[in-house]
């Protein structure tokens, strides 16, 4: 059972993301600070239309974004405006936490805080239950995708350079799905003179005037020949071209691997001395240049944007889930 993180312990800040994409949308201020880590339940749909919500009972600093494994090992009743909004109680993975009255106390306490400044929200704590009660609920709230394996997905996994894509891909195959960088494949990119079908045989990623004209082409052919060699009802083909009109109508979803410019920046940095795309601060501005307009260019041609800011094991949980859903 997997929990994204939305909010961070000792925080007052709640932080809302889409929960089938999970991708940010917001913050704004709470009268309280969160006592636990706080989130939602992976690939689960509760009675009012959203996901499972969850506190973590751990004393682990979980940062927002993240989506780590737990173990549910209780639940409180909450009625929000006359509707059911249970919270599940769960720790780590491997993790345990006595539920005493203490504990009991500070929900309650946070629950009477959290919608202060909303006089006519109604809020209403019932009882707190085990384990069993928790198991039956998330049960209940299973999306049938979850229950039923999908068939024959293609996600493209894809981003401006130094979002990660070769990172999420190594990622990826080491947690067992099959996973292909396609730019590393063969054959299947080339290096083209912008706007020509001429091959730009003396390009280097050092000088930003051959960077500006060229075009990195992918031979739609020879993905194609790739994907139909798929052995896994799920498979991720990691990369970016010049042609992504090309390569779109060829997935079942795209995906856009995004991070903020500072982190991007210092990513391209550790290229120095190497023959990658960002290896001089002169390309490392030409891809910053480019970074709002192609996501925005990208989420307006349907890609879903996966934030890449943690760690490239939330990275890929976050993939595969999306991925599934």
């Amino acid at each position: 059972m997997k929990v994204f993180i939305e909010n961070e312990a000792g925080s007052n800040q709640k932080n809302i993301f889409n929960e089938k994409t999970l991708e940010y949308r917001k913050s704004y201020t709470v009268p309280a600070h969160y006592p636990f880590p706080y989130g939602f339940l992976l690939g689960t749909t509760s009675g009012d239309g959203d996901n499972v919500d969850c506190f973590v009972l751990t004393n682990k600093p979980l940062k927002s974004g993240e989506i780590i494994e737990v173990e549910a090992i209780g639940m409180f009743e909450d009625i929000e405006d006359g509707e059911e909004d249970h919270k599940i109680l769960a720790v780590p993975k491997g993790d345990t936490w006595a539920i005493e009255e203490e504990t009991e106390d500070i929900f309650r306490d946070f629950s009477v805080k959290i919608f202060s400044h909303l006089p006519n929200k109604k809020k209403v704590i019932g009882k707190f239950l085990g384990k069993d009660e928790a198991s039956r609920l998330i049960e209940d709230s299973r999306d049938s995708s979850e229950k039923s394996s999908a068939r024959h997905k293609k996600i493209l996994i894809t981003g401006i350079s130094g979002s990660g894509k070769s990172t999420a891909c190594k990622e990826l195959l080491k947690i067992g799905n099959e996973a292909y960088g396609i730019e590393d494949v063969e054959g299947m990119f080339a290096m083209y003179r912008k706007g020509t079908r001429e091959l730009f045989s003396d390009f280097d990623n050092f000088d930003p005037d051959k960077i500006k004209n060229s075009e990195w082409l992918c031979d739609i052919e020879k993905l194609k020949e790739l994907m139909a060699q798929q052995k896994n009802e799920v498979a991720f083909y990691c990369g970016d071209a010049s042609n992504m009109d090309d390569l779109i109508p060829l997935f079942d979803k795209v995906l856009v691997l995004q991070t903020d410019a500072k982190s991007l920046h210092a990513r391209l940095s550790t290229r120095e001395g190497t023959d990658d795309m960002g290896n001089t601060e002169a390309s490392r501005q030409i891809v910053l240049g480019w970074k709002d307009w192609w996501e925005n260019e990208m989420k307006e041609k349907g890609a879903i944007i996966v934030d890449a800011r943690n760690n490239f094991h939330s990275v890929a949980e976050k993939i595969m889930y999306i991925a599934h859903d």
